[in-house]
């Protein structure tokens, strides 16, 4: 396992992916939502619904030689606690999924 810190998400995934077999990259990003009022927003969402979060929150995704083969979005609230037991555990299936899968993507 490797953390890096300050870099882009082109340069990791251009640099750490393109050759490795598994590589699972963990960003914090706001969503692409430009028109969201913060202040008129529900700040928890349903964990099956994080990618659809405007506001900063964990993403893990999962790269085989360089292509995106999973995404998981963490769902965040008010204060950015994203690890409230429902989240751990879908997060916990994602990953799990994916370990299982992983030799099926080689």
């Amino acid at each position: 396992m490797r953390y890096l810190r300050d870099h882009s998400l082109f340069y990791m995934r251009e640099e750490f992916t393109k050759n490795e077999g598994h590589v699972y990259l963990c960003t914090i990003e706001y969503g692409n939502f430009p028109r969201i009022d913060t202040f008129d927003n529900q700040r928890r969402g349903d964990h099956k619904s994080g990618y659809l979060s405007a506001f900063a929150h964990p993403i893990v995704r999962r790269y085989n030689k360089g292509k995106l083969v999973g995404e998981h979005h963490v769902v965040e609230d008010v204060d950015f606690y994203c690890l409230h037991k429902e989240d751990r555990e879908a997060l916990q299936r994602f990953l799990t999924r994916s370990i299982e899968q992983g030799d099926k993507l080689v």
